[in-house]
């Protein structure tokens, strides 16, 4: 019973914290390396991905943390005519 009720334990919570442990790309942490916390930020991956989120602290560690969906460019995209700053419009505009 005592190990049953471990097993279902680390089946139930261990897997959750799993989902959050990934890769950080090394531009999410290049990007940020000069903005405050806070700063809009965004990156590409690999000329097909942007990533577009906040300046965030982690671990006394600044990153790019996406707050936005992944948008995912075309052939006729490149990152350079991505790296434009972020601007928000107006709702009443």
């Amino acid at each position: 019973m005592k190990y049953g009720l471990m097993i279902l334990v680390y089946i139930t919570f261990v897997p959750q914290v799993l989902a959050h442990a990934g890769h950080i790309h090394d531009e999410a942490i290049l990007v940020c390396s000069e903005k405050q916390q806070g700063d809009a930020c965004n990156y590409t991956v690999g000329e097909k991905k942007r990533y577009i989120g906040t300046c965030q602290l982690f671990n006394a560690v600044s990153m790019c943390v996406r707050n936005q969906p992944i948008e995912y460019l075309s052939e006729h995209e490149t990152v350079h005519s991505l790296q434009k700053p972020i601007t928000t419009k107006n709702v009443d505009e």
